[in-house]
């Protein structure tokens, strides 16, 4: 990863026991200079915690474990505070924030860090397809709608044969992307009013208006999983979460 240096990898995590292990387990095999990794759990109540501290001893005895800090928040206001509680310990430029639903794959870190290259980037998203059905796409970006809504890019579609290349877009999605740090930061960060839903609409658009640039990388895969009960939507799920309207 040449020119972007050490990564800090933060995962936000609520009620994530059924993921985190398989997350955790997914970014310890990630290539590339990594030089901790965070996880903030929003309070949970079931054991993510203790899965945590098991998967941080265990990385801690391993010769070429890395370094695992557990962010314990008082309450779970959303992920926005936790977010940004990672952003403000982390001690690198860069930071690969993701949610504890998500899956990387060994070679998206090398992937995503090449578009840093580009001059005002701010933020580069991999595309996330359904674990259940990869070759659906759940996340990619998406563009500003003048009324002022978020347009989501091939949502649900099936992911196109052969290979895509990088593109700036209006607006990233917050559950994987590599962040420049001090540029998130000077922005405001994420706008902890918002609980889940539109808290990376809103912060795309404030990156967006300082000039900044935003990226989106076809070629960086990542499976995002079921979700966290009560708070995820998936199509063909019974009903939409009230806490996310």
């Amino acid at each position: 990863m040449e020119g972007i240096g050490p990564v800090t990898v933060s995962v936000t995590n609520w009620n994530g026991a059924a993921f985190i292990e398989a997350c955790l387990d997914a970014v310890a095999a990630l290539r590339g200079e990594i030089a901790e990794v965070l996880v903030v759990d929003n309070a949970s109540t079931d054991d993510s915690v203790a899965r945590i501290e098991a998967h941080a001893s265990a990385r801690a005895s391993s010769p070429s474990g890395r370094p695992l800090r557990l962010l314990r928040m008082p309450r779970n206001d959303g992920p926005c505070p936790a977010r940004n509680r990672a952003l403000s310990e982390a001690r690198t430029r860069w930071v690969l924030q993701l949610d504890s639903d998500v899956l990387v794959r060994p070679d998206t870190l090398e992937r995503l860090a090449v578009e840093t290259r580009h001059p005002g980037v701010a933020a580069v998203q991999p595309r996330a397809v359904l674990a259940g059905d990869p070759g659906t796409i759940h996340y990619d970006g998406g563009r500003m709608h003048y009324v002022g809504m978020l347009c989501l890019d091939h949502f649900m579609t099936r992911a196109p044969e052969g290979v895509e290349p990088p593109s700036d877009v209006d607006a990233v999605i917050s559950m994987a992307l590599l962040l420049d740090r001090q540029a998130v930061l000077e922005a405001g960060g994420y706008d902890e009013a918002f609980f889940i839903l539109f808290e990376d609409h809103d912060l795309s658009y404030r990156l967006r208006a300082r000039g900044l640039r935003l990226r989106r990388v076809p070629a960086a895969v990542v499976l995002h999983r079921e979700g966290t009960a009560g708070l995820s939507f998936r199509p063909g799920a019974p009903r939409y979460p009230p806490r996310r309207a």
